[in-house]
Protein backbone atom coordinates (compact mmCIF):
# COMPACT_ATOMS: atom_id res chain seq x y z
CA UNK A 1 0.00 0.00 0.00
CA UNK A 2 2.95 2.32 0.40
CA UNK A 3 4.16 4.69 3.05
CA UNK A 4 3.33 8.21 1.81
CA UNK A 5 2.92 8.58 -1.95
CA UNK A 6 0.35 5.99 -3.04
CA UNK A 7 -3.41 6.32 -2.63
CA UNK A 8 -4.44 4.51 0.57
CA UNK A 9 -0.88 4.58 1.95
CA UNK A 10 -0.04 4.55 5.64
CA UNK A 11 0.44 8.28 6.24
CA UNK A 12 -2.57 9.35 4.17
CA UNK A 13 -4.86 8.74 7.14
CA UNK A 14 -4.63 11.25 10.03
CA UNK A 15 -5.06 8.54 12.69
CA UNK A 16 -1.89 6.91 11.45
CA UNK A 17 0.00 10.18 11.98
CA UNK A 18 -0.54 9.71 15.72
CA UNK A 19 0.60 6.11 15.48
CA UNK A 20 3.71 7.11 13.52
CA UNK A 21 4.54 9.86 16.03
CA UNK A 22 4.21 7.50 18.99
CA UNK A 23 6.39 4.84 17.37
CA UNK A 24 9.08 7.28 16.25
CA UNK A 25 9.32 9.01 19.64
CA UNK A 26 9.55 5.62 21.34
CA UNK A 27 12.39 4.62 19.03
CA UNK A 28 14.16 7.95 19.53
CA UNK A 29 13.89 7.68 23.31
CA UNK A 30 15.29 4.14 23.27
CA UNK A 31 18.15 4.52 20.81
CA UNK A 32 18.77 8.24 20.38
CA UNK A 33 21.16 10.38 22.37
CA UNK A 34 18.75 13.17 23.17
CA UNK A 35 19.23 15.36 26.23
CA UNK A 36 15.53 15.89 27.03
CA UNK A 37 14.19 12.35 26.84
CA UNK A 38 11.50 12.94 29.47
CA UNK A 39 9.62 15.17 27.02
CA UNK A 40 9.61 12.35 24.49
CA UNK A 41 8.35 9.87 27.07
CA UNK A 42 5.10 11.78 27.37
CA UNK A 43 4.18 10.54 23.90
CA UNK A 44 4.01 7.04 25.35
CA UNK A 45 0.69 8.06 26.88
CA UNK A 46 -0.78 7.90 23.40
CA UNK A 47 0.11 4.23 22.91
CA UNK A 48 -3.41 2.97 23.73
CA UNK A 49 -4.72 5.13 20.89
CA UNK A 50 -2.76 2.97 18.44
CA UNK A 51 -5.44 0.30 18.85
CA UNK A 52 -8.03 2.62 17.30
CA UNK A 53 -7.16 1.42 13.82
CA UNK A 54 -7.95 -2.19 14.78
CA UNK A 55 -11.50 -1.56 16.06
CA UNK A 56 -13.57 0.81 13.87
CA UNK A 57 -16.30 1.28 16.50
CA UNK A 58 -13.80 2.76 18.99
CA UNK A 59 -12.47 5.00 16.24
CA UNK A 60 -15.98 6.38 15.62
CA UNK A 61 -16.42 6.87 19.35
CA UNK A 62 -13.17 8.83 19.64
CA UNK A 63 -14.10 11.01 16.65
CA UNK A 64 -17.42 11.74 18.36
CA UNK A 65 -15.68 12.62 21.63
CA UNK A 66 -13.27 14.98 19.86
CA UNK A 67 -16.12 16.62 17.91
CA UNK A 68 -18.15 17.11 21.09
CA UNK A 69 -15.11 18.58 22.87
CA UNK A 70 -14.84 21.15 20.12
CA UNK A 71 -18.54 21.93 20.50
CA UNK A 72 -18.14 22.25 24.28
CA UNK A 73 -15.51 24.95 23.79
CA UNK A 74 -18.29 27.55 23.54
CA UNK A 75 -19.77 26.40 26.87
CA UNK A 76 -16.32 26.54 28.47
CA UNK A 77 -15.76 30.07 27.14
CA UNK A 78 -19.17 31.14 28.49
CA UNK A 79 -18.30 29.69 31.92
CA UNK A 80 -15.00 31.58 31.99
CA UNK A 81 -16.86 34.75 31.03
CA UNK A 82 -19.30 34.31 33.94
CA UNK A 83 -16.45 33.65 36.39
CA UNK A 84 -14.79 36.85 35.19
CA UNK A 85 -17.99 38.90 35.58
CA UNK A 86 -18.74 37.56 39.07
CA UNK A 87 -15.15 38.05 40.24
CA UNK A 88 -15.22 41.68 39.10
CA UNK A 89 -18.59 42.09 40.83
CA UNK A 90 -17.24 40.59 44.08
CA UNK A 91 -14.18 42.85 44.04
CA UNK A 92 -16.41 45.90 43.59
CA UNK A 93 -18.99 44.87 46.19
CA UNK A 94 -16.58 43.97 49.00
CA UNK A 95 -13.95 46.55 48.03
CA UNK A 96 -11.52 45.78 50.85
CA UNK A 97 -14.09 45.32 53.63
CA UNK A 98 -12.25 42.27 54.92
CA UNK A 99 -8.84 43.89 54.93
CA UNK A 100 -9.03 45.14 58.55
CA UNK A 101 -11.25 42.31 59.80
CA UNK A 102 -8.80 40.79 62.29
CA UNK A 103 -6.00 43.36 62.31
CA UNK A 104 -5.33 46.41 64.41
CA UNK A 105 -2.92 48.10 62.03
CA UNK A 106 -2.85 48.41 58.23
CA UNK A 107 0.78 47.23 58.10
CA UNK A 108 2.67 44.55 60.05
CA UNK A 109 4.70 45.70 63.04
CA UNK A 110 8.09 43.94 63.25
CA UNK A 111 6.84 41.41 60.69
CA UNK A 112 3.82 40.42 62.80
CA UNK A 113 0.22 41.50 62.32
CA UNK A 114 -1.34 42.51 65.65
CA UNK A 115 -4.45 40.30 65.86
CA UNK A 116 -7.78 41.34 67.28
CA UNK A 117 -9.09 39.17 70.10
CA UNK A 118 -12.73 39.64 69.19
CA UNK A 119 -14.39 40.22 65.86
CA UNK A 120 -16.28 43.48 66.00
Amino acid sequence: MGFIVDEGSYLREPWNWLDFTVVMTSIMSKFGNISNISALRTFRLFRPLRSLNAIPAIKKLMVTVFDSAIALYNIFALGIFFYLIFSILAINLWNGNFHYLCRYTPIPIDGIWPQAREVQ
